[in-house]
């Protein structure tokens, strides 16, 4: 059995009750250490490619309303509140894993794992991408509101992602049905940051078509997403999932706005 089918294994068990948090962020995290302290850099490249995937794609399997979602929050959450392990002797020290003190505090390759996947979005008819080895419009749907879980929870700042994910299918001439799940979800479970945000990300948060304001958040984007699902709730082109989707989205931010979320 692989290490990324191991880790699969002990996260599965996790959520179906057979372990604690404890015990999973325990299990998970002494391999990687052992491999830090050791001053093993590509070993721990491995395994923390592995571990990050292993909990990516358990929470693309995992509807997005489950609170095992949360459960997966709470194992990055756990690992991200870890105490460190040793230092290895600087003799020991090798590669780009070693070049800032640290393995949990700021969870090395989470970022890039989210970001590889993030390639992996579904086509315009909601099926596979990439050649058919992509993700499925509603388990792109379960990835983006993993990432907003942990952005709303100050656990990993994915929340550029949403202007991502809602400027595909919103800031175009016509709404992507088949990635409005993915865009609606943000809303869903991090409504709140993503209203009080003013950042400005440059050309990573530039707009659509429809959109050539601020390359950031602002309220006047907002507004613009905001009716932009009120189209959708109404197009009846577009699958029903989307427009059930694109309905919560809009409760979702009129909560936001009145300040009952």
């Amino acid at each position: 059995m692989s290490e990324e089918q191991e880790l699969a294994r002990t996260i599965s068990a996790y959520l179906d009750g057979s372990c604690t948090l404890a015990q999973t962020v325990a299990t998970v995290a002494e391999p990687i250490e052992r491999a830090y302290a050791a001053g093993d850099g590509a070993a721990v490249e491995g395994l923390l490619w592995d571990l990050w995937y292993a909990t990516i794609e358990a929470a693309q399997r995992t509807p997005h309303a489950s609170p095992r979602q949360q459960a997966l929050v709470d194992v990055v959450a756990g690992l991200k509140a870890r105490a460190e392990p040793p230092e290895p002797a600087d003799a020991a020290r090798g590669g780009w894993v070693f070049a800032e003190r640290g393995l949990w505090g700021a969870p090395k390759l989470l970022g890039a794992a989210m970001r590889e996947t993030w390639n992996a979005r579904p086509d315009e008819r909601g099926g596979a991408g990439m050649g058919g080895e992509g993700m499925g419009a509603g388990e792109w749907a379960n990835v983006n509101a993993f990432a907003a879980r942990l952005s709303a929870g100050g656990v990993c700042d994915f929340v550029l992602y949403a202007i991502w994910s809602v400027r595909d299918a919103l800031e175009e001439e016509r709404a992507e049905g088949a990635l409005v799940p993915g865009a609606g979800v943000w809303f869903l479970y991090a409504g709140r940051a993503i209203w009080e945000s003013a950042e400005e990300y440059g050309r990573a948060g530039r707009g659509g078509v429809v959109w050539t304001g601020k390359s950031g958040f602002c309220k006047e984007r907002w507004g613009l997403w905001k009716k932009r699902f009120g189209e959708v709730v109404r197009d009846g082109g577009v699958g029903e999932e989307a427009r059930a989707m694109a309905r919560q989205a809009v409760e979702a931010m009129e909560r936001v706005e009145a300040g009952e979320a």
